[in-house]
């Protein structure tokens, strides 16, 4: 479940000049990290999409995947 949006966030790149500059992206309230909704993969991303009981569609990925033509 996502929450509501935030506020539009603008940026810009800056001209190379010495060091790279560090980057920190900050989220969440109090130091509360934010929701992350994606999940670590087995292996490779194909082997994940294959074990994938997840539906698209109202269909199972994996078996999907799985009867596509090579």
């Amino acid at each position: 479940m996502t929450g509501p949006l935030s506020a539009p966030v603008t940026a810009a790149a800056l001209p190379a000049a010495g060091e790279p500059p560090t980057v920190r992206v900050y989220g969440g309230a109090a130091g509360v990290p934010p929701h992350r909704p994606w999940q670590p993969m087995i292996g490779s991303e194909r082997l994940s999409q294959l074990l994938c009981p997840d539906l698209t569609g109202g269909r199972e990925i994996g078996i999907e995947l799985l009867a596509v033509p090579r």
